[in-house]
């Protein structure tokens, strides 16, 4: 059987394929990593794993956005949670961008301030720059600060965007209010 020595510190291997007949062990030792970067038909202990997961979430942090009455409006991100490869564009265009085809978990949360009662919220997931996904939340009471949110799982191509909206019919303009990571935000997590 074919063998790999590392010399320690400093070893590195790159391949484009390991292949072996009945199934191929690698076996890493003890204080040693291997670095996985493309998932294509990975097996550990028998099953099926996709190594690495992508995914981001956006946040707002510097002010209040103020949404005007019934009219939909995109929300701006100024921070990340996460971000590990640089896929959500909050620079320019306020979206996530898959880089990969696959099954997303996708959250949007929007906090709203002072709406009246029976006046209604809605949150939006946009992909590719089309609603895909929103919920609508009817005030209770006058004044109130409502957390409205969305949630879906959608299949995405690689290139698509994700983006947060919002709308509310209060009468007058309203804030989303950014006050804290918890209240305004959009994950977006492959899941398969």
């Amino acid at each position: 059987m074919p063998q790999i020595d590392f010399d320690g510190a400093n070893s590195l291997v790159k391949t484009d394929k390991i292949q072996g007949q009945g199934g191929t062990t690698v076996t890493v030792p003890t204080g040693h990593t291997v670095a996985i970067t493309d998932s294509g038909g990975l097996t550990v202990g028998g099953r099926a794993v996709t190594p690495f997961l992508v995914g981001a979430s956006g946040h707002k942090t510097a002010g209040n956005q103020a949404i005007a009455t019934a009219t939909l409006t995109k929300v701006l991100f100024e921070a990340e949670s996460y971000d590990p490869n640089s896929d959500f564009d909050i620079a320019t265009n306020e979206e996530y961008v898959a880089p990969a085809a696959g099954k997303y978990l996708i959250i949007g949360n929007v906090s709203f301030g002072g709406i009246a009662d029976a006046k209604y919220m809605e949150t939006h997931i946009y992909i590719n720059g089309a609603s895909k996904a929103y919920s609508r939340y009817v005030s209770g009471v006058t004044s109130a600060t409502v957390i409205a949110n969305v949630v879906c799982i959608k299949n995405l191509s690689a290139s698509d965007t994700v983006q947060l909206w919002c709308k509310h019919d209060h009468g007058s303009n309203l804030n989303i209010y950014s006050a804290a990571e918890d209240r305004i935000f959009l994950h977006v997590q492959r899941i398969a």
